[in-house]
């Protein structure tokens, strides 16, 4: 689900939850809302392509989401080739091992 992916982005370059609630009611409350304030709002060294990437997959609207996980999948490797980020199996691979072990 595209809108999950751009949670788990979200969350991973805010460093927090974007969707928490007092109650679980009130959880689903915000995601129902979809209420998503910029990463880059947060963190100033998030590039605003990358912003736009996100909040596009977190659109309440889902004919403004990303039409399948392939488009939102091109969209970050664009990204990456423009910011000229690795993104080979095998570098993906090292961070994968970075991350696990």
């Amino acid at each position: 689900d595209i809108f999950a992916v751009g949670i788990i982005l979200w969350e991973l370059l805010a460093g927090k939850r974007l969707f928490l609630g007092d109650t679980d009611f009130a959880t689903v409350k915000q995601v129902q809302q979809a209420n998503v304030p910029p990463v880059a709002g947060l963190r100033k060294d998030v590039p605003d392509d990358l912003d736009r990437i996100i909040r596009r997959s977190l659109a309440k609207d889902i004919n403004l989401r990303y039409d399948s996980a392939r488009d939102l999948g091109r969209a970050l490797t664009s990204f990456l080739y423009r910011h000229r980020k690795p993104v080979s199996q095998v570098h993906m691979a090292a961070v994968w091992r970075g991350a696990l072990w």
